[in-house]
């Protein structure tokens, strides 16, 4: 996959649903088809907690996932994609072109990502100061480093956790103050609860997915239909 596109997804809704979607740290380039309806194409947004999308029976989507970080010149490449049929290499074309991901931007969030714990960590690892890092971050991405910072270990403890998992145990494992602020955290960011999570295919199938502080390499699945994540 060559940037600014980390996946390309195909769904389709075999039957009518309400699919949850929680946080990724990307947005994606959405092409939606329906039955009865003209096909449409947006950009999804930097979401800060999980939402609902209501799918009626049909509905087929393709997106195509952007790197963490990437700036986008949102106007101009919905301009370029209007009446067009354009191949999926095309697209990953007219992307690099109206897209922009400085390099800084992904060191800082990298390191925020895999190797810091802190704020005050990552600056330093980064040779800079918490405030021009924040500066940095807040400019390109619209979010800070705390947000940053929080969605990669929320994603990495959501990730790891298993059933039968000692929740204080692993909590602080994780970074987590205790188990309640470990709780607090998953209802914030994923809706749900750590106990509820480790049953819900929908929530571990995405979080499987590409995405901010994701295994390197991980791919989604195009062949999965939407009614699967339910």
């Amino acid at each position: 996959m060559s940037e600014p596109v980390l996946a390309i997804w195909r769904s389709l809704a075999t039957n009518s649903l309400t699919v949850p979607i929680i946080p990724d740290g990307c947005r994606d380039l959405i092409f939606k088809t329906s039955a009865g309806n003209r096909p449409s194409c947006f950009l999804s947004d930097l979401d800060d907690a999980m939402y609902l999308v209501p799918m009626k029976r049909g509905d087929c989507y393709q997106g195509f996932r952007l790197l963490p970080g990437v700036r986008i010149d949102e106007a101009k490449l919905l301009a370029s994609l209007e009446g067009e049929e354009l191949s999926p290499q095309q697209i990953c074309d007219r992307l690099q072109v109206f897209t922009h991901r400085c390099r800084s931007v992904a060191e800082a969030l990298d390191c925020l990502a895999f190797e810091a714990s802190t704020i005050a960590q990552a600056a330093s690892m980064l040779g800079v100061g918490q405030r021009s890092l924040q500066r940095l971050l807040t400019r390109e991405t619209g979010r800070s480093p705390v947000f940053w910072l929080q969605l990669a270990r929320v994603r990495k403890a959501a990730r790891a956790l298993r059933a039968g998992t000692s929740f204080a145990d692993f909590s602080l494992s994780m970074g987590y103050a205790d188990q309640a602020h470990m709780c607090r955290d998953f209802r914030r960011w994923l809706g749900i609860t750590p106990m509820r999570l480790t049953a819900s295919t929908s929530h571990k199938e995405q979080l499987a997915h590409a995405g901010y502080a994701s295994p390197i390499g991980v791919q989604i699945d195009t062949r999965k239909p939407f009614s699967s994540l339910t």
